[in-house]
């Protein structure tokens, strides 16, 4: 009995041992509330905290990463999980102890579309340093705050696609924006050169106000893409920068041919294939077709006629075929205004040549 006792001690007060000494070990490593430490590198939290901070495009803030290991630790790179940061230094190497600075710069008005129209919403993001020592998958720091807007809109972008046409009436889209703060007005500015905006206050919510692009029908033909910068001026007077929207689009010229881009069957060696573009543009541009200019003289352009297209605006395209592969050529055609410079349009022609018994196997094996 008296040995039953002495072992059931001798176990007890091991197991008493091992948990004061893990106790003791785990107080030891124990990471402290308010540190955050991944791979022996320590952020104070408050550090992590960004606060309740106003909505703009390039928030800076900084980390401060101290070494607390006792050897030095090479920071190959930092991976974010939102593609809105910039990381600098980008690589850095920590001495043990040493503390080193690492600035970022955050894009603060992206947000999820569930997070479309909301004044006040949270943000986080996590920081991975990548050292030797890093695990796949391994923690990270995790960034987190509140961010307020001063304004908000119904959209994220606008984007004309290839509606404007050069000469034609402004193309125009409107955006709803709404204001969360006091305000005695809200501006938009954009380059004139690309479009105009205009604002307008809802008379039936003050807080509310209609935005509207309009695209520049002078512009060149091309894509174009700009921002326009939307500022609240506020009840104090001054102005406050509120987000910036994207605009993007692409400008058509006054005539244009269609398909830009002709894709033509497959076709035998020394045969011929042929297809039809036609000239698109506004009626009340008067155009006269000044010369056409063709690089491969297999390839031959002639008028055509096709119902519902006005005279002279239809062409055939006749593509000979004269080897095996793929091919591509392209046609210009040069167009005169009255008393303006000529216009160039292009034309591309693909197409691929196959061997004779190649495409007779074929027509053997369909039937």
């Amino acid at each position: 009995m008296n040995a039953r006792w002495l072992i059931a001690a001798a176990i007890l007060g091991g197991s008493f041992g091992v948990a004061y000494w893990g106790g003791l070990y785990a107080r030891k490593w124990r990471q402290p509330s308010d540190q955050a430490m991944v791979e022996g590198l320590m952020i104070p939290a408050a550090n992590l905290d960004i606060g309740k901070v106003w909505e703009e495009k390039e928030f800076v803030w900084s980390l401060p990463i101290r070494n607390l290991s006792g050897d030095t630790i090479e920071i190959r790179k930092f991976i974010s999980s939102c593609g809105c940061t910039a990381i600098k230094p980008a690589k850095l190497s920590i001495q043990p102890g040493e503390l080193a600075i690492v600035e970022l710069t955050i894009d603060l008005t992206q947000r999820s579309f569930a997070e479309e129209g909301l004044a006040l919403r949270p943000f986080g993001i996590s920081i991975h340093p990548i050292t030797s020592r890093s695990r796949p998958g391994g923690p990270g720091w995790q960034i987190h705050g509140t961010v307020h807007s001063r304004a908000t809109l119904d959209a994220k972008s606008v984007h004309f696609g290839e509606e404007p046409v050069r000469g034609q009436p402004a193309l125009k889209r409107r955006v709803l924006a709404t204001v969360h703060v006091p305000c005695q007005d809200l501006q938009a500015t954009v380059n004139p050169l690309v479009a105009t905006a205009s604002v307008e206050r809802r008379k039936d919510d003050p807080s509310r106000f209609e935005i509207t692009i309009a695209v520049n029908p002078d512009m060149p033909p091309g894509k174009f893409q700009t921002n326009a910068q939307i500022s609240v001026v506020t009840s104090s007077g001054e102005r406050e920068l509120a987000f910036r929207l994207p605009i993007a689009g692409e400008m058509q010229p006054e005539v244009r041919l269609l398909p830009a881009r002709v894709l033509l069957p497959p076709t035998p060696v020394g045969a011929t294939a042929e297809a039809i573009v036609t000239l698109q543009g506004s009626p009340e541009v008067k155009v006269a077709l000044d010369h056409i200019e063709i690089g491969d003289p297999g390839l031959r352009v002639e008028p055509a006629v096709v119902e519902g297209i006005p005279s002279g605006r239809a062409y055939r395209l006749l593509q000979q075929v004269a080897k095996e592969g793929e091919q591509t050529n392209t046609v210009q055609f040069f167009y005169r205004k009255p008393g303006q410079k000529v216009i160039k349009v292009a034309v591309e022609v693909c197409f691929r040549g196959e061997s004779v018994k190649k495409t007779a196997a074929k027509a053997t094996k369909g039937e």
